[in-house]
């Protein structure tokens, strides 16, 4: 009897294995939340929206998108973590969440807790000032102010982008004024209007470069813009600091490894889509490497650049 008992245990817990095996397999079976750091009609919103789509698409159930803008991708990430952990729940942040915010503020999680399905694409992040002052470099912003005595104004939209000019202006000798802003195009009409000297902002520097409203001084990512090729990056230009704005997808840890490979897969054949290619034109974005193993390379190596960056 007792032999029969245990018999019956072990068939039962096959049967379990092999039920979770197949749940796992057939994800997703109903609808996926992806809980998104920006406002509606950002660049993150809109990339996230188009994405969810193309998922939908791909792997037969709707992916429905809410905001949770605030605190850097910390609250999308709270968000994300207090659902459970069954692979119906999903994220998209830029890197903060797995680097920076972990290295300067009291966050609820742990690099471990964030589990990368895929990058989505890569944004530009770029210093620019008025056309009118002349300047065309860094390094002359930072003069001007230097010469006039006066602190530079700075627009920043999040701590790291006033941490990297405030950083600058101590190897200038230049005391730095942030102000801050919500979003890119605030900084924008900030410029324009001549309340401050230059600001970082993502990709609508290109189409504003390009329309000859704003001068673009450099690249604040670790490379050159593909639209813009001709403008130096931070580091050419003699300061190690860089502001890399990739757009990442991810689950919380406990998801099982079956369903992150299925979604990191499901985002390399999106890639390869004409649909993904015109979301890139339309938002003025660059590609991204795809996939689960690229993505987990773009948070490490993120997270040891911003170590170094604060000396941590």
């Amino acid at each position: 009897m007792l032999n029969m008992k245990k018999t019956l245990c072990a068939l039962g817990m096959l049967g379990m294995i092999a039920s979770l095996g197949t749940a796992e397999a057939a994800w997703p079976e109903r609808p996926v939340t992806i809980v998104t750091q920006a406002g509606a009609g950002a660049v993150i919103d809109l990339a996230t929206r188009q994405v969810a789509s193309m998922l939908s698409e791909e792997l037969g159930q709707p992916f429905l998108v809410t905001n949770q803008a605030g605190a850097g991708g910390n609250l999308a990430v709270n968000a994300m973590l207090q659902a459970k952990a069954d692979g119906y729940t999903m994220a998209t942040t830029g890197p903060h969440p797995f680097a920076y915010n972990l290295l300067t503020m009291k966050v609820r999680y742990g690099f471990d807790d964030l589990k990368p399905v895929s990058l989505i694409q890569n944004t530009c992040m770029a210093i620019i000032t008025q056309m009118n002052n002349g300047w065309k470099t860094v390094k002359d912003a930072y003069a001007a102010a230097k010469a006039e005595n006066r602190p530079l104004k700075v627009a920043v939209m999040d701590n790291l982008s006033r941490d990297i000019l405030v950083k600058i202006g101590e190897i200038e000798g230049v005391s730095v004024a942030p102000i801050p802003q919500k979003g890119g195009m605030a900084i924008l009409s900030t410029i324009l209007g001549g309340h401050a000297d230059i600001g970082i902002v993502g990709s609508i520097a290109v189409e504003n470069t390009k329309a000859n409203k704003i001068t673009t001084l450099a690249s604040a990512s670790s490379k050159r813009f593909a639209e813009m090729p001709e403008i130096p990056t931070l580091r050419e230009q003699g300061y190690d600091f860089t502001n890399d704005a990739f757009v990442i997808l991810f689950f919380p840890k406990g998801v099982p490894d079956e369903i992150i490979e299925k979604a990191s897969q499901a985002m390399e054949k999106i890639s390869k889509t004409e649909q993904y290619k015109k979301m890139l034109e339309t938002l003025s974005v660059e590609a991204a490497p795809m996939g689960r193993a690229e993505a987990e390379k773009a948070v490490k190596a993120e997270y040891e650049n911003k170590r170094a960056m604060l000396g941590k």
